[in-house]
């Protein structure tokens, strides 16, 4: 599923404490838990102006064709394609609109996707290099690259995305009794500040998981 719920309801309810039969506040936790699980990706992501590298942590349902802008790379002599997160190139089909015709025609078997160590590392894809050996070479015209795939995303949540939606669902939900954006006591010394969109500690958990780049 694509931006799916990081954790479950019955996750979070054992996270905050709540028991199994108190039903009350199910569907306003629902409600955190995807606000969390968003503002993960986000964080994750280098976004400017809507515009930029966006992640997040879901798998498609079916194989999905997505349209891509390559770039030729003066350091690797070749073109690449800066792609959504790929965990597989089981099936994947490239495909090249030659010119600029919007009629993709020839295909693209010879390729290397990188970085080459993703899968090894537990990460993903983020980059097809067209080799020279390929017969067929892609355009520089916007969206010539027509990729298909029912890859697109991660096979498996990394267990450091789950741990860091918890922490920040859990601070989501504590704005329910803190409209001010203030929770503790004031006179007890804990009274904690909550109006920061994202929990520290989730950006830092997070670090090494945002996705640098360009995706167009």
């Amino acid at each position: 599923m694509w931006e799916p719920d990081y954790v479950t309801l019955a996750q979070m309810k054992v996270y905050l404490g709540i028991e199994t039969l108190d039903t009350a506040d199910d569907i306003a936790i629902g409600y955190d838990i995807t606000a969390g699980s968003r503002s993960v990706d986000l964080v994750c992501s280098t976004l400017h102006n809507g515009l930029g590298a966006k992640r997040q942590f879901g798998l498609v349902d079916s194989a999905e064709a997505r349209y891509y802008t390559p770039r030729w790379d003066s350091k690797l002599l070749a073109w690449v394609v800066e792609i959504d997160d790929l965990s597989a190139t089981t099936g994947l089909a490239i495909q090249v609109a030659p010119g600029n015709t919007r009629s993709y025609t020839e295909t693209i078997t010879d390729y290397i996707p990188r970085p080459m160590n993703a899968l090894v590392h537990k990460r993903v894809y983020t980059q097809l290099l067209i080799n020279n050996t390929s017969s067929v070479q892609p355009d520089y015209f916007e969206d010539s690259v027509k990729i298909t795939s029912d890859k697109w995303g991660w096979a498996a949540v990394p267990s450091v995305v789950i741990r860091a939606t918890f922490i920040q669902t859990h601070r989501i939900n504590k704005r329910r009794t803190s409209p001010l954006g203030k929770s503790g006591s004031p006179q007890k010394g804990t009274q904690q500040q909550l109006l920061e969109d994202i929990d520290p500690d989730v950006v830092e958990m997070l670090k090494s998981y945002v996705k640098l780049g360009r995706t167009p």
